[in-house]
């Protein structure tokens, strides 16, 4: 029986369960472009601008969605714009998918190279600073992470994927911290180059140059397989609940970070990952780069409609 037969339903969630996410991923995009929009507008100044332009992007992010239709009956998104802007729930999470999809897809390669390698997963963290202190912490993170890599200490870790996540702290301060996931030799648990965790704190501090012992948690994965890691790596930079608690701490967050890297590779695993400056939108959507495909040639498509915050549909817009 064909998908289009089953009747009667309106909204995207109703023609795909599996994509219901999509409503709460551009309606958490809608209230973002409130909070940029709600800030005081002048051409003059560069800051109220950026936020402007901003929320112009996001009002026009994934708009209409067109969706081909695979053997199975399942939906698989074909055609949509992406804003791109780095704050965007949508494009966060699209973001996000792809970069799991991909990194998933060498993993049999990295089995096959490094057979008795193995996965560390490493979090380093600095004390809370003020908001408008981020950026200058951000970049003095970066460079402390430069030294940290190259003590010979950790010359057992033969690359690594590195992501910065910045949470809010309950008195509005920013804490921003690594998520690192590490491949190793197997030589890093054995003899001198096995390092306690509290060598990895000292490690840390010597790298920051600062006068406290930060909080470092490091945990070796078992298995070959390091999908908890991997998801919690690449995910998103900021929580949403974030964004929203707080307006002004939130538009700072975007003017501290801006046109900051938040993904880094090395080693051996360097450039498996796309930057974030080089995604393009055709990424976003065939985020498990499977551009061919068994989808027919008929579009679905729907458009999210502001007032219900859902997506329906818009026959209007379909393609035969």
């Amino acid at each position: 029986m064909s998908i289009l037969s089953e009747i009667p339903k309106f909204f995207l969630q109703d023609f795909s369960k599996d994509d219901k996410c999509w409503d709460l991923h551009r309606s958490n995009a809608q209230t973002i472009g409130d909070v940029y929009n709600s800030s005081q507008y002048s051409v003059y100044d560069i800051a109220s601008y950026r936020f402007y332009k901003y929320a112009s992007r996001i009002e026009k992010c994934s708009n209409i969605l067109k969706f081909g239709i695979t053997d199975d009956s399942k939906f698989k998104l074909k055609q949509t714009f992406f804003c791109r802007v780095r704050y965007c729930p949508v494009c966060q999470w699209r973001k996000s998918m792809m970069w799991r999809a991909r990194f998933f897809q060498i993993m049999p390669e990295l089995q096959q190279q490094y057979p008795s390698h193995r996965w560390v997963f490493l979090t380093l963290t600095v004390k809370n600073i003020p908001i408008d202190q981020l950026r200058l912490n951000l970049q003095a993170m970066s460079k402390a992470w430069n030294k940290f890599i190259k003590y010979n200490e950790l010359s057992a870790i033969d690359g690594f994927v590195r992501t910065t996540e910045v949470t809010r702290g309950k008195d509005g301060s920013a804490h921003p911290h690594y998520h690192c996931l590490l491949l190793v030799s197997p030589s890093f648990f054995t003899g001198r180059c096995y390092v306690k965790q509290l060598r990895f704190r000292e490690l840390w501090q010597k790298a920051l140059g600062v006068d406290y012992l930060p909080v470092c948690n490091v945990k070796a994965i078992k298995g070959d397989t390091p999908e908890k890691a991997v998801l919690e790596t690449l995910k998103y930079s900021t929580k949403t609940s974030d964004m929203f608690d707080d307006h002004h701490w939130f538009r700072q967050l975007t003017l501290q970070t801006h046109k900051l890297r938040f993904v880094a590779t090395g080693g051996v695993l360097k450039n498996c990952l796309k930057n974030e400056e080089d995604i393009t939108n055709e990424d976003m959507i065939n985020i498990n780069n499977d551009i061919q495909d068994s989808t027919d040639t008929k579009r679905l498509a729907f458009f999210y409609n502001d007032d219900i915050r859902k997506y329906h549909r818009a026959p209007q817009f379909d393609e035969d």
